[in-house]
């Protein structure tokens, strides 16, 4: 039974399985307290034009060296997202924003002491607040720290099915202060969208391993 049922799985995954799609950035609201940094020349020039989403709107699993920096004590960025080229699942926890962040100081050095700079994921429908994908988080790292964050994705008046209009605010939060001050640097960020797909999401493909009691048989 259990091999048949891998067979099946292999065969009809295509059906199965939403079909994913990573969807970077395409603007941000351009905070004055934010600026375009980068770690290897430690140099900081403030976001114009809306153009900073230029600078995380790559692969976070292999980002480039400028990255969005904080000047305050608690920054706020809201990037818009492309509407994706399918429906939006709605299956739970089948959304994820994807970012990656560095733990990163004013004068380019870690600081000795403090403790960690948090994150902070906030969805946005139409301009409406509605739901907390993450909740200070803690970035824990001076080096590269890639973090995925599940969420729902609910339709209603704000939200609805195509996923237009969607934005993920992100809010950096500094740790410390003084000489151990520690700011947060975002390098990425990305919405791994899951498409409906005719009523069955992946979500199936975990009932049938519950089923069989066969955990080996999922299907990436």
């Amino acid at each position: 039974m259990r091999i048949l049922t891998l067979i099946f799985l292999l065969c009809c995954s295509s059906v199965l399985l939403a079909q994913d799609q990573s969807l970077g950035p395409d603007g941000e609201n351009d905070p004055t307290t934010v600026g375009q940094g980068n770690d290897t020349n430690c140099t900081v020039t403030f976001c114009d034009a809306a153009d900073c989403h230029l600078d995380v709107d790559e692969d976070p699993a292999s980002p480039t060296s400028t990255e969005l920096v904080t000047e305050t004590a608690a920054d706020t960025i809201k990037f818009t997202f492309p509407t994706p080229s399918a429906n939006v699942s709605t299956v739970t926890d089948d959304q994820n924003v994807d970012v990656n962040f560095t733990r990163a100081s004013t004068a380019c050095v870690e600081a000795s002491g403090g403790t960690n700079p948090t994150y902070t994921l906030t969805l946005f429908c139409n301009g409406v607040s509605k739901l907390a994908i993450a909740t200070n988080t803690a970035i824990t790292g001076l080096d590269q720290r890639d973090a995925s964050n599940t969420f729902t994705y609910t339709t209603d008046g704000d939200c609805d099915a195509a996923g237009a209009n969607v934005e993920i605010q992100v809010t950096l939060n500094r740790a410390g202060g003084g000489g151990n001050r520690r700011h947060a640097a975002l390098n990425t960020i990305q919405w791994e969208v899951t498409h409906a797909v005719a009523g069955r999401t992946r979500r199936f493909i975990t009932k049938l391993e519950h089923q069989t009691g066969d955990h080996h048989a999922s299907v990436p």
